[in-house]
Parts: C-alpha cells; structure tokens; sequence
C-alpha cells in the first residue's frame, strides 16, 4: 500500500501538469475544485468496503470458509450503492460546487468533469470491493499490481484524450475512469482464475440480512469517519475558490504535488485487514497478544 501511495503521488502530479499545460489554467481550477467532491465518494466506498473487509480477514484467519463465502455474497451487492452514487452525483453536482463557491468560469468544466467521474462510479466501486477481497484473504500484491496498472493507464489516456485528442478536462475524466475499470477486472480476474485457492469456490449471489447487518455494522462507522475527514477538506476549498480561479489553481498544483489523497485511509486499511487475517480460534487473550505483536510490527511502517 505504501508503493501505491507513491504511485498515486506521482499519477496526481501528471495528472495536474497535463490538464494544466495543454488545457489551461481555468480547466485545472475546475478539475482541483471536483477533487473534495471525488474524496467524499472514494471515502464512502473505502470506508464500507474495508468494513466487510475485516469480517472477510476475520472469517478467513479462523478458516470458517462457509461464513466467509456468505460475506462474500452481501459484498458483491456493493454495485447498487455505485448506482445510488452515480444518480445522487450527477443530479447535484452543479448544486454542490455553487455551494463551494466556484466561479462562473470555471464550474461549467468543473461539472463536466465530475459529471463523467459519477456517472462511472461502478468502476470505483468494482476496484476497492476486488482489492478490499483480496487484501481480507491475504493477498496484498495483486491489488497493489492493479493500482499501479491503473495508475500508468491513468497517465497514458491522459495524454491520449487530453494532447492527442484534446477532449480538454473530460477526456481527463475518461481516462481516469477506463484506468479504474481495467484495474477493477484484472482483479476480478484474478479471483475467478484462483477461487480454489482463495477458497472463493461455490459462491452465488443469495444474501442474508444477517450478513448484510454485518457488513452495515462495521462498514458505516468507518464510511463516516472516512467521509467526515474530506468534509472538513470541502471546507478548506470552499474558502479557496471564494478568492478566484487562479488562487484555485495554485491551490490544486500545491495539493497534487504534495499530497496522497487517501493514503490514511489505504494505511488503515492494510492493518486491519492483515489484524483479521492473524485472527484464529483461539482464546481472547492469545488473539489480543497476536494483535499486540503485530502492532508494534506495523507501526515501523505507519
């Protein structure tokens, strides 16, 4: 997770400096003011996934392979909630950058640009619900693969759309999106290729209310704690784009160049996947002392 954090770092500063040089200043403002919007929606997917993730880890280090594949089913269902946050984004996106003050030149852009990004949420969605399965079932190196796929595809149809094309801060958008998908069905592919020894075989698409509960229970408090942190960032651009398009502009160059948009979020998600995974049948005090020992192992890296 921390090699895909570096590679987010740098697809964000290509990211900025392509839409910013062959498309405009005013059109990187409108792709930085999308950004707070796009972290609510990646939070809320995150957020949710990585809480089935800990019941999947936590089904998996006890080997109870039958409850496992039935999180699994309820998991699966996430593409309804890409649906919901297609719709809800599309619909008020326009109103959501007004209420963050984006000025007129800038917020027809700025609504095409995010306008594309939600209206292929179930790319998002595919993604972290794949690499959150594999990450619960030990298997941090496939979703790792994936993301710096998607994160060199993300790079190249950036230059295809935007300098080739010059499809301007959409064709930005597109190429984020294909990126997404693609890396969405390696790992998908991944897990069909290897169900047996992911012990995925057998799965259907019946679900439980019990093991949707679960998810929901586990899942909501950390959607919102995840979600409550892009927010307070809504803030912060709220108060930027009030002084202009070219304060915005600066403001976007400094975030992207500087800053991993969710890589708290990705460092969390890496312990308690790998904490579930140690969790075997074992006393309370042999897994808190399990737990312990692997904190202290992880906090080397946090």
């Amino acid at each position: 997770m921390l090699i895909g954090n570096i590679f987010q770092q740098v697809y964000n500063f290509v990211d900025a400096a392509i839409v910013g040089k062959f498309v405009g200043a005013e059109s990187l403002a409108a792709v930085g003011s999308t950004g707070t919007i796009v972290g609510v929606m990646i939070c809320l997917m995150m957020g949710l996934t990585s809480g089935a993730g800990i019941i999947i880890a936590q089904c998996f280090g006890s080997r109870n392979f039958d409850e496992l594949r039935k999180q699994l089913r309820t998991y699966l269902h996430s593409g309804i909630l890409a649906v919901v946050t297609s719709v809800a984004g599309v619909v008020f996106s326009r109103p959501i950058l007004s209420f963050l003050n984006t000025p007129d030149n800038v917020i027809d852009e700025a609504v095409a640009h995010i306008n594309v990004i939600f209206a292929f949420t179930i790319g998002t969605a595919m993604y972290n619900a794949s690499s959150a399965i594999l990450r619960s079932l030990g298997d941090s190196r496939t979703p790792l693969y994936a993301f710096i796929l998607s994160s060199v595809l993300n790079v190249v149809f950036d230059l295809l759309f935007v300098v080739v094309f010059k499809t301007g801060v959409v064709g930005a958008a597109v190429a984020t999106v294909i990126a997404q998908i693609i890396s969405a069905i390696y790992c998908i592919i991944h897990m069909v290729r290897h169900r047996r020894q992911l012990n995925l075989e057998g799965i259907n698409f019946q679900t439980t209310k019990r093991a949707i509960k679960r998810i929901f229970q586990t899942g909501i408090p950390s959607a919102l704690e995840s979600c409550l942190i892009s927010l307070g960032t809504m803030s912060v651009q709220r108060l930027v784009n009030s002084f202009g398009a070219m304060t915005m502009v600066g403001y976007t160059a400094a975030v992207k160049s500087t800053q991993s948009q969710s890589h708290r979020l990705y460092r969390s998600l890496g312990i308690v996947g790998f904490l579930g995974s140690k969790h075997r049948c074992k006393s309370d005090g042999q897994n808190k002392r399990v737990c312990i020992k692997h904190l202290r192992r992880l906090s080397v890296y946090v």
